[in-house]
């Protein structure tokens, strides 16, 4: 599996590629073909974003939507995974970032280490093994 670009919407203070979703959808259409022949799955993110709206451009694209097998989401992605899961029961999901809590070893850290794991379990989607 390759996912073309992580956190492919944020702009970052040091070098980095930023994409818009019509950018990131359009390049897919050209590198989807060739990791095709490859047989190598597509999957669109990393979304760190809780804007479905930016895997629905992607989606809604038929040149790239027909390569893209699956989605990887992190953080603040987690938002939209209950309706991208509904609009797109097929596409396969994956929480590609764990939040890790203040690394103080302690209840309240191992609390908020799983507590982005509960969109996964609500919405129905099974997080990868």
């Amino acid at each position: 599996m390759v996912m073309p670009q992580n956190e492919f919407n944020s702009p970052q203070p040091f070098p980095s590629c930023s994409w818009t979703a019509e950018g990131l959808a359009r390049f897919i259409s050209f590198l989807g073909p060739e990791l095709q022949k490859l047989n190598v799955d597509v999957f669109f993110g990393t979304m760190e974003r809780p804007s479905e709206k930016l895997v629905d451009v992607a989606l809604l694209d038929p040149k790239a939507s027909k390569y893209i097998k699956g989605a990887g989401f992190q953080w603040a992605g987690k938002r939209a995974i209950v309706g991208i899961h509904r609009r797109y029961p097929q596409l396969k999901l994956y929480q590609t970032e764990q939040e890790c809590g203040d690394g103080m070893k302690s209840v309240k850290s191992l609390t908020k280490g799983h507590r982005p794991k509960m969109p996964w379990l609500s919405s129905s989607t099974t997080p990868p093994r």
